[in-house]
């Protein structure tokens, strides 16, 4: 969806590159701290730098004590 070419391109990226606006990548990131999920549609932003539709859900995971170790997504494209 992205454009990248396998975990070496990705692994370490800044999600901010993910989304066509810092807009969007704030939203999705206040939901996560906020409520620990969101669901809905973004813009992302292309390794090529064109946009796309995506429907995305998020999940902030949590250990056995509460603490936030990761965060789960699904996307689709639109």
């Amino acid at each position: 969806m992205w454009g990248y070419q396998g975990l070496g391109e990705t692994l370490g990226l800044p999600v901010e590159t993910l989304w066509s606006t810092d807009e969007e990548t704030e939203r999705l990131e206040t939901s996560l701290v906020e409520k620990g999920w969101w669901v809905g549609e973004l813009v992302g932003r292309r390794k090529d730098g064109s946009n796309f539709d995506v429907l995305l859900s998020a999940n902030v995971v949590k250990d056995r004590s509460g603490l936030p170790v990761c965060v789960m997504a699904s996307f689709m494209d639109t």
